[in-house]
């Protein structure tokens, strides 16, 4: 398998200092794409790539950190194209390009246009403060974050409604954001509400 995947390397233009462990993945894609049955998945070059790693030679792997929910969704979705689908970089580049740019921007206008949701109250809320582009740009950012929870967590879509941002940055919500905290610290909390009228102005 080593000669292979040397001959792999080769027809990608990479040297052994570009065997990451993603393109470490679309080598073996490319070999389950064939129909190959042995030395399928990333354990088999496991031992060969810690002892390049050792000698310098191969890149360490690399854990990222404060990565947004977006960030994480978009590099899933490149992942799928070179592993799942086989694509080349370039090609899959296009895909994420597209999804990002164009193809969004679509599903978000559609979203917009809907009764009585929370995107549709989102986009009008940012519309006029921050004019129409930006508030598109918003849309797309919420339904790719709310992909990326339904993918991982296995969950159906749920609209939290048109409401949902008064409600979010009201007095009950923000006390009770508030006393989560303070218990978080140790402290026991009892809310009680001493001008009612104020609460409700």
């Amino acid at each position: 398998m080593i000669s292979e995947l040397s001959r792999w390397l080769d027809s990608e233009r990479l040297g052994v200092e570009g065997l990451t462990e993603l393109e470490a993945e679309r080598f073996l894609a490319t070999r389950r794409a064939r129909g190959v049955r042995a030395f399928r998945s990333l354990a088999a070059l496991e031992p060969l790539l810690r002892y390049l790693r050792g000698l310098g030679v191969a890149p360490v792997v690399v854990v990222r950190t404060s990565v947004t929910a977006l960030e994480e969704l978009i590099e899933r979705y490149r992942r799928y194209l070179l592993l799942e689908r086989v694509l080349t970089p370039e090609s899959a580049k296009l895909y994420v390009r597209s999804v990002q740019t164009s193809q969004l921007t679509e599903c978000a206008r559609a979203a917009v246009r809907t009764k009585e949701t929370y995107l549709a109250a989102h986009y009008a809320q940012l519309r006029g403060r921050r004019g129409e582009q930006k508030a598109i740009g918003a849309i797309r950012h919420d339904l790719l974050v709310a992909y990326f929870h339904i993918v991982r967590d296995h969950v159906p879509y749920r609209d939290l409604g048109p409401d949902w941002q008064r409600k979010r940055y009201s007095v009950e919500h923000r006390a009770r954001r508030l006393q989560r905290q303070l218990e978080a610290l140790g402290y026991a909390v009892t809310l009680e509400q001493t001008n009612p009228a104020e609460q409700t102005a």
